[in-house]
């Protein structure tokens, strides 16, 4: 087309520069910079508003963002939503933003499974279009599914309540049977999968609930109906206080059934109706998103095994909750003087209850030799809580001297009886003027 503005390109151009935009912000800030490029978009908006929905969604998994967006939650006829006008409704400016919020949502969550299961050195995604497209896929059908039954519709009092109602939670149960036997076996597995990875995610951030609750699984049971939004948002806060402020259910002690399966009682159901076995145990399910599989995803480093636990990577660190100064060997956990350096070299100064463990291992494994029994360990590496708080416990007090050294201090002459001195907390004197970051020599 020729060009109708004052621009050095033809309005062709500048329109495909519009479809380029990866979100709507940019979109708009482009449409500011002057009237020329504003006339342009006004020529074309609904061309390049799909074109922009489609860069922040992915362009395969628009549909499926849009049919989240649009989903009528209060029709219990769930046939009604299946089609989406896409072409025929425009974005209104109320869709676009909520478009482009969960589409950071999901877009975090693929770059945390990214970094879990394919390449744990990038914190972006680097899963290739197709594996990217089955997960925003699985992400955004679980989203739909978790706002149609989720535990945010109903306080902990009306969950129990249905719980006692056996009609009613058949009745709710065989909805949820509905909406997710009209998917293709296939995708059925990559919602598996990628509720497996949600369940992981709200198990990192949840160790305090578990000594709480008879059935821990229940717990996760719960955070997965939460959605996959509070779930992300806990994990970034590393905490669940973010998840408990707005669903009371998830720290509850009462026995609430009704949340209990939420994803896997009805995908049993519908293996065993559909004559299919049930995905694989341990990382191989993974193939439902993955083209392949790493290996070593479910063994750890250490000792070899495949624990039923979670094992801890460089991505989930800062989760190991320890108490600091049990880290540090023989009596030196009751030396003030080590203690207290320990505590403010870990201990973040705007959340001081909460120790910084991802830094503590990330500089061992950079800064200190590890001892023999740890050789060929690294930071890539898979470990069971085991065997990642026995690495703490034999290199902390090391790391604990080379970082005091390196911020100044000159350490005095050591004590002969090392870290297990039991005069260095009787006597303050002697715990300031003797080293007791060496081992015994007595």
């Amino acid at each position: 087309m020729r060009r109708l503005n004052s621009l050095p390109l033809d309005d062709d151009i500048v329109d495909q520069i519009f479809t380029f935009c990866p979100d709507f912000t940019t979109l708009n800030s482009l449409n500011l910079v002057c009237k020329d490029l504003y006339g342009v978009f006004l020529a074309h908006p609904k061309s390049i508003n799909a074109a922009v929905a489609r860069n922040l969604t992915g362009p395969e998994s628009f549909p499926e963002a849009l049919r989240y967006l649009r989903y009528n939650f209060d029709q219990d006829d769930d046939d009604s939503n299946d089609v989406v006008p896409i072409e025929t409704s425009p974005l209104t400016a109320l869709e676009k933003i909520q478009l482009g919020k969960n589409a950071d949502v999901v877009r975090k969550l693929e770059d945390l499974f990214s970094q879990w299961y394919k390449d744990g050195k990038s914190t972006t995604s680097v899963l290739t279009p197709e594996e990217s497209f089955r997960f925003r896929r699985a992400m955004y059908r679980i989203l739909i599914y978790s706002s149609r039954f989720g535990a945010l519709e109903y306080d902990e009092d009306e969950a129990i309540e249905i719980s006692d109602e056996p009609l009613t939670m058949a009745k709710i149960f065989m909805q949820r049977h509905r909406m997710l036997s009209k998917y293709p076996t296939p995708h059925l597995r990559e919602i598996h999968t990628v509720v497996k990875f949600l369940k992981q995610a709200a198990d990192w951030v949840r160790p305090e609930i578990e000594t709480q609750h008879d059935d821990p699984e229940q717990t996760t049971d719960i955070c997965v109906a939460a959605g996959p939004a509070l779930i992300l948002a806990a994990y970034e806060a590393r905490g669940m206080e973010v998840m408990e402020d707005a669903c009371e259910m998830v720290d509850s002690f009462a026995d609430i059934p009704f949340f209990a399966g939420f994803f896997s009682n009805p995908l049993s159901r519908i293996w065993t109706a559909r004559g299919v076995p049930a995905p694989p145990e341990g990382a191989q399910h993974l193939g439902s998103i993955l083209e392949v599989v790493p290996d070593g995803l479910d063994t750890c480093r250490g000792c070899t095994a495949s624990p039923v636990s979670r094992l801890w990577t460089s991505t989930t660190w800062y989760h190991f909750i320890v108490d600091t100064p049990t880290l540090l060997p023989g009596k030196l956990h009751l030396n003030r003087t080590e203690t207290d350096v320990l505590h403010a070299l870990l201990h973040h100064p705007h959340d001081p209850h909460t120790p910084t463990t991802d830094v503590l291992v990330r500089e061992i494994f950079r800064d200190v030799p590890l001892r023999p029994e740890f050789t060929g360990w690294t930071a890539e590496d898979r470990l069971c809580g085991d065997c990642l708080r026995r690495l703490l416990d034999e290199h902390t007090w090391m790391w604990l001297r080379d970082r005091r050294v390196a911020d100044g201090w000159v350490p005095p002459e050591d004590c002969w009886y090392g870290y297990d001195c039991t005069t260095q907390y009787k006597n303050a004197h002697h715990a300031t003027t003797k080293n007791h970051l060496c081992e015994p020599t007595k």
